[in-house]
């Protein structure tokens, strides 16, 4: 069997790890995006998820990731627990 049919375990990650790599290495060497006014979203290599999503364009510049903007409204509507009640130990 040839070795590029062989199955070996971690080649599949190991190969989407280097897709990322080489998208990110591409995307450092051109310039800064600038979008119409007309543009709500663009696919951006995201630096808190490390993976490519959607980003919120602002103004014609890229805005926040669409991903993490979910994530935080979603911890922020989490109730929270009760604040202890320190007041009464000082009164």
């Amino acid at each position: 069997m040839p070795d590029a049919l062989r199955f070996v375990p971690g080649a599949v990650i190991g190969r989407a790890q280097e897709m990322v790599q080489q998208w990110k290495r591409e995307r450092k060497a051109q310039m800064p995006e600038h979008f119409t006014k007309a543009a709500v979203a663009a696919t951006w290599l995201c630096k808190k998820c490390g993976k490519p999503t959607l980003h919120r364009v602002d103004d014609g510049r890229r805005g926040p990731c669409l991903a993490c903007l979910d994530r935080l409204e979603a911890e922020a509507k989490k109730p929270r627990p009760p604040a202890p009640a320190t007041q009464g130990m000082f009164w």
